[in-house]
């Protein structure tokens, strides 16, 4: 969206930090010029991206929706060919301004536990829940925002391909949200972020949480228009010591069809060691709800030394037939040198439904 002149995620969604739960503004916009104009002849018309297609009726306080990802994946390598379905996420959102400072939001949704071992394969809890206060009026030209519950922080770039390195082996993933506190502060073109850290959630067991306290800071500017360059620091005490990340990110719209997501990250492990984590992801907009797309990953978790290492290469396209629904396909040449120094041939297709 930034190479449209949206550089603050709060345009579109109901928090700071974006993602999830799409504001009536938003919704608009991802009829306007997110999604193909027309499917078949038939084209998009006012109202069907409300909630529901406009089934969903509700009073002007309450927003509600909800997203259903779809995963099947084939891979092979030289030892073995394999394919796997998965449902990556199927969550029901809602948010309730009870008044002009106080927004309480909640969902419930299904978990894939990380580990295979789990007592279940998967879970039913609530993902994100909490209360949200307002701490300047709507019309400020600063916005400020006191959040506390159960959410994913802001940290790096947002991707909703939580397998990607910086989502994946960072702990950013669906399910591993922490319990926090989060202080932020934006106007139109500079956010700062503060988070403070209480408990992360236990991805294996969702009705536990695994010891982590401490806390992140997130910066981020505009330059110019459309782009946006930002940087994070986290520092949490786990049970195996220290844990420290610092990053950098950019979001860069070149044009009005070409933009590129840059995050690096230099992870530092309780044992001392350091890492990099790196993603580069670059599209280009054929033309209105049609995208192809390139991303570039890499990550050694211990730079002393030059394997173990993993690093990916993608290419694909992204299509939005209509408000509502995002279809994605990726090929992908990636090698984990921990397994084996060969490439294998990955295929990701994802089928993405929002309420």
């Amino acid at each position: 969206m930034v190479r449209h002149g949206y550089l603050n995620c709060n345009s579109c969604h109901t928090t700071m930090v974006g993602g999830g739960l799409l504001n009536e503004y938003g919704r608009s916009l991802s009829r306007e010029i997110l999604s193909q104009p027309s499917l078949l002849g038939v084209p998009v018309t006012e109202g069907d991206e409300r909630a529901g297609y406009g089934l969903l009726r509700t009073p002007e306080w309450l927003l509600l929706g909800g997203d259903v990802r779809l995963l099947q994946t084939f891979m092979e390598s030289k030892k073995a060919s394999r394919g796997r379905f998965m449902i990556m996420q199927m969550d029901l959102d809602g948010s309730a301004q009870v008044s002009k400072m106080i927004r309480v939001f909640a969902s419930i949704g299904r978990v894939l536990p990380k580990d295979s071992d789990a007592t279940a394969m998967d879970f039913v809890t609530s993902p994100r829940h909490g209360v949200e206060l307002a701490l300047t009026k709507a019309e400020d030209v600063n916005h400020v925002t006191l959040r506390f519950g159960r959410f994913m922080p802001g940290y790096g770039i947002g991707f909703v391909e939580h397998t990607l390195v910086t989502r994946q082996l960072l702990d950013f993933q669906p399910g591993q949200e922490r319990y926090a506190a989060e202080l932020a502060w934006a106007d139109d073109h500079t956010s700062v972020i503060a988070t403070g850290i209480g408990a992360q959630v236990d991805r294996a067991k969702q009705s536990r949480t695994k010891r982590e306290t401490g806390g992140i800071i997130q910066l981020a500017t505009a330059l110019g228009e459309h782009a946006k360059v930002g940087a994070n620091y986290y520092q949490t005490q786990i049970e195996a010591g220290t844990r420290r990340i610092y990053g950098a990110f950019a979001n860069v719209g070149f044009s009005k069809t070409w933009y590129g997501l840059l995050e690096l990250d230099k992870p530092q492990t309780p044992t001392g060691k350091w890492g990099l984590v790196e993603i580069f992801k670059v599209g280009y907009e054929i033309k209105q709800g049609l995208h192809l797309i390139g991303i570039e990953e890499f990550a050694n978790l211990n730079t002393e030394k030059s394997n173990p290492k993993f690093d990916a290469y993608s290419a694909g396209a992204e299509w939005f037939p209509r408000p509502h629904w995002d279809l994605y396909g990726l090929y992908r040449k990636e090698r984990d040198t921990n397994i084996s120094n060969d490439f294998n041939d990955v295929v990701w297709l994802i089928a993405h439904f929002y309420l």
